[in-house]
């Protein structure tokens, strides 16, 4: 299955360096990462999304270089923004639709495809509103199935459950595994909640630089029930 490798990723603002040389890789899973603020998380994520030039450093996609080669990793990423939002005129579906258009991707399979995407994310009722006169988390969830058209490999995550109600982020959490068996999926979150649900490992992030990495193990519950407990052991330090 298809690996992104990071390798002494660097970026420099000035004579500021946000990123001081992250080796990382993701693999088909959910991997979280997590940081202090200014620990360079927004700059690794924006870097990771091709929003970013490095200063220096790779990234190998499927054993390829696409550092200088963004288009290369665009075809196969999906991505999931902290801010920003879809077009307030436009219903899920149009959304939808203008993002497979502005991905390159067949408009055929992607009528094929929304009404399954937007059942994903619970909108299928809401598929001829505007967008506008959505709450913040059916707004979001409209993100979520956006990054997920065209059965991406990549998928990067940014706080991508803000909002959501009780109900609305057990789907999510249950989408995010189903989505881990088949891609390679960076989770970006302040919510353990989401980590504990979803990722087999945890990076952390300081001062630029990967300083940790946990993974999870589920043992039995000790109340009487089939649900485990995570529990996160130290792969490296």
């Amino acid at each position: 299955m298809s690996t992104l490798e990071v390798r002494d990723l660097r970026v420099r603002f000035g004579r500021a360096e946000a990123l001081r040389g992250v080796t990382l890789s993701l693999r088909p899973g959910v991997t979280g990462l997590v940081g202090a603020n200014g620990a360079g998380k927004s700059t690794l994520i924006r870097t990771l999304a091709t929003l970013q030039r490095p200063s220096g450093g790779q990234l190998v996609w499927d054993g390829q270089d696409v550092t200088r080669r963004p288009n290369a990793l665009r075809r196969v990423l999906g991505y999931v923004p902290q801010s920003g939002g879809a077009y307030p005129q436009l219903t899920p579906t149009e959304f939808l639709q203008y993002m497979g258009a502005a991905k390159r991707l067949n408009a055929r399979a992607v009528d094929a495809q929304i009404p399954a995407l937007l059942d994903a994310v619970n909108l299928s009722a809401h598929a001829g509103r505007p967008i506008g006169s959505f709450s913040g988390g059916m707004a979001r969830r409209v993100l979520i199935a956006q990054a997920l058209l065209g059965d991406p490999a990549l998928l990067i995550l940014d706080e991508p459950s803000v909002g959501l109600d009780a109900e609305e982020r057990a789907r999510f959490q249950a989408l995010l595994r189903e989505q881990g068996k088949r891609a390679a999926v960076l989770l970006v979150t302040h919510i353990q909640e989401d980590l504990d649900a979803a990722a087999g490992r945890l990076l952390t992030l300081e001062g630029g630089v990967i300083a940790g990495e946990t993974v999870q193990r589920r043992t039995p519950s000790p109340v009487s029930g089939p649900f485990p407990l995570p529990e996160w052991e130290v792969a490296r330090a």
